[in-house]
């Protein structure tokens, strides 16, 4: 793509739109949590569960970015669930789990989400009372985990047909 023939207009479109669906996945997924938190008998671990689903969904819709979508989700889970040290790591596993499952199953590229995951827990690490270290070691730690055991699905091909199939 030629980014000199991209006007300066159409650039900062593009960046606000951006700006803008980050802002929303992490509204959607901070006010949800409150609200699953705050207005029945759920864990944030439940709620994390609910949540973070439906916002997954809109993260990996053709024409987003999987990267900030994963990023918006761990923040908005961050900020809605209001842990803090120790709680704040289970909810970041939880999370992280949750989202690679999610991903792997709709066949979205689970690299980039395991970035965006990272960065949005070195993001939110100040507001959990971690350090940026802890943080990321919550999630990679449960990111190679949940790659592992995904990657552990053995792929055969069937008989007549080049096609595979997935066995456990």
């Amino acid at each position: 793509m030629d980014w000199q023939a991209i006007s300066h207009e159409a650039c900062f479109r593009f960046i606000d739109d951006t700006g803008i669906r980050f802002t929303a996945i992490k509204r959607r997924v901070s006010d949800g949590m409150a609200d699953a938190v705050r207005g029945s008998n759920l864990t944030r671990l439940e709620a994390v569960s609910g949540v973070v689903r439906g916002a997954l969904r809109g993260a990996l819709a053709p024409g987003g970015d999987p990267l900030l979508g994963a990023k918006a989700i761990v923040m908005g889970v961050i900020w809605g669930a209001g842990a803090r040290k120790g709680a704040a790591i289970k909810i970041l596993a939880h999370t992280t789990r949750m989202v690679i499952r999610q991903t792997a199953g709709r066949n979205g590229d689970v690299g980039s989400v395991v970035t965006g995951l990272v960065r949005g827990a070195i993001a939110g690490s100040e507001r959990m009372e971690l350090s940026t270290a802890k943080a990321a070691e919550a999630v990679v730690s449960m990111a190679v985990r949940e790659v592992y055991r995904i990657g552990s699905l053995k792929a055969v091909p069937t008989a007549p047909t080049s096609k595979l199939r997935l066995i456990r």
